[in-house]
């Protein structure tokens, strides 16, 4: 397998880093109530 494969693939992807979550307190505390645009980039797991 070569370096890029796991992000050519959403299930190796997710098997992965799917339950990594140390992000999330980052992310949480930057965004405020309120709209938001998902560019539809990755898997998702932000969102």
């Amino acid at each position: 397998m070569n370096s890029l494969a796991e992000y050519s693939s959403p299930l190796i992807y997710e098997s992965e880093y799917g339950g990594y979550t140390d992000d999330f307190d980052v992310f949480c505390s930057t965004v405020t109530k309120g709209e938001a645009l998902d560019i539809a980039c990755g898997t998702g797991r932000n969102t």
